[in-house]
């Protein structure tokens, strides 16, 4: 038995270290458990976002995450794209094989769910890492944001 599952995101993750693990990647800021209960409801309500998570069973911790939402286009004949989104995995616990297994998890669900491509953002850092798993560096992505 595998010391590691990768599974959807639960509501009982809240206690198992999810947002902690998020803090790796981003500026979390402070959520309550009871907003997690609701911001965790909408997500899983939605058809087209998938967040999955891999936990460590022995030490009932949330290790690694990914999300990947599926946008609906008029192009490529009503095709659908997948966009990776919310890729960490915990610094203790990388160079495992655990970032390989969020992102083979969340190909096959863009598969499943009929996307023509993937795409995500990612530091030049960790461009390797993608090109070996069939990505492939297109264009260059911008931002803007909205501070609140």
């Amino acid at each position: 038995m595998s010391k590691y599952i990768v599974r959807e995101l639960e509501v009982a993750d809240y206690n198992k270290g999810y947002l902690n693990l998020l803090k790796n990647l981003t500026d979390v800021g402070t959520i309550s458990e009871e907003y997690f209960k609701k911001q965790y409801e909408y997500l899983k309500n939605r058809q087209d976002s998938f967040v999955r998570v891999i936990e460590d069973k022995m030490a009932n911790k949330v290790v690694a995450t990914g999300t990947i939402y599926i946008e609906y286009k008029f192009i490529h004949q009503v095709g659908k794209v997948g966009h990776i989104e919310d890729l960490v995995v915990d610094s203790d616990y990388r160079n495992k094989g655990l970032g390989t297994m969020i992102v083979e998890n969340l190909k096959l669900l863009a598969n499943a769910n009929g996307c023509y491509k993937i795409t995500l953002s990612s530091p030049e850092s960790s461009e390797q890492f993608f090109s070996n798993r069939g990505f492939k560096v297109k264009e260059k992505q911008m931002a803007l944001y909205y501070y609140r």
